[in-house]
């Protein structure tokens, strides 16, 4: 079926959803033209023509499905990345969190779901006194997101600790990929340009002293509510690090500390993160990240390439 006409991807999105039903998926986890406002740690976006909850066993029946159907296909984590547009986003959102999030400790090895919260594990690990997360307690991500975006703060990112990661193709066919393989870079995996679906992660940490990791993830998270506006609707740092530089202190210099454009924000606390300050639209916030990123190049030379994935239609 080709979807590429709009009523034709409607058609083909209930068929999927019949489908999905008659399979054993509960209809609230199929959520049409949800706002993704909803789900997005901006509080920003318009619909998502429709909205599905997967658990992990779910995937590759509707990978498949989407790929003989030509439907679009959009997999987000917890939407702590993403900005999406006020003309919302067509096809089908597929997301990984709640409903794929088991977490399992075997001696120096964690084997975790996609889905599960990224602090969540790096919690269970310091708490079990495992070292190597413990940059990770503060990053409001899921796992599988992380791996995606090789996340990172504090001098550690998640391509010290990962040794496996499993991901799924768009025909539902299962492969296994070991770090060297991943392409891991800075900010970038090999996911994140790639039709994959990173499904299960293996880590493999150190075993430390369980005090002194604990007081490592106490100094970070202080560090943390110290510098960042934890209390503001973002999606972390807007922008990049450029190499050679840092955002925050050039998006400062040229002015724009505490700009604001309708209700987008540069963040009068960290002028790395724009934030949703009264109710910001989109349109708002990537008219904000042009204005920055126009400013400071005329000033440095330096591109600001943005961190935050930008999805949908205006």
């Amino acid at each position: 079926m080709n979807v590429k006409h709009g009523g034709h991807r409607l058609e083909a999105l209930h068929v999927l959803a019949d489908m999905l039903q008659k399979n054993g998926v509960d209809r609230l986890r199929l959520r049409w033209q949800e706002p993704m406002s909803k789900h997005t740690s901006f509080r920003i976006g318009g619909p998502a023509q429709l909205l599905y909850t997967a658990r992990r066993t779910e995937l590759p029946l509707v990978l498949k499905a989407c790929t003989e159907m030509e439907l679009p296909l959009h997999v987000m984590g917890n939407g702590t990345n993403l900005l999406v547009r006020d003309g919302g986003v067509d096809g089908l959102m597929l997301q990984v969190a709640a409903q794929c999030n088991d977490v399992q400790i075997n001696g120096r090895t964690i084997y975790a779901e996609a889905g599960a919260m990224l602090p969540h594990v790096a919690r269970m690990a310091c708490s079990e006194g495992l070292s190597g997360l413990e940059f990770a307690c503060g990053i409001p991500g899921t796992l599988g997101g992380a791996v995606v975006m090789n996340a990172g703060a504090y001098g550690g990112q998640m391509d010290m600790v990962v040794t496996t990661v499993w991901a799924l193709d768009r025909d539902g066919n299962e492969h296994c990929f070991q770090n060297g393989e991943i392409g891991f870079a800075y900010r970038h995996s090999m996911f994140l340009n790639q039709p994959w679906i990173v499904t299960r992660v293996e880590m493999t940490l150190a075993e430390g002293d369980k005090a002194s990791i604990l007081s490592r993830v106490d100094q970070f998270t202080k560090e943390r509510l110290a510098k960042q506006p934890l209390d503001k609707f973002s999606a972390g740092s807007t922008f990049k690090r450029p190499l050679g530089y840092f955002a925050a202190p050039m998006i400062e210099q040229a002015g724009f500390k505490g700009m604001r454009l309708g209700g987008a924000q540069v963040s009068d606390m960290h002028a790395g993160f724009l934030v949703n300050a009264d109710n910001a639209t989109a349109r708002d916030m990537l008219a904000l990240i042009g204005m920055v990123q126009r400013r400071v190049y005329g000033l440095y030379r330096v591109r600001l390439e943005p961190e935050v994935q930008i999805w949908g239609k205006d």
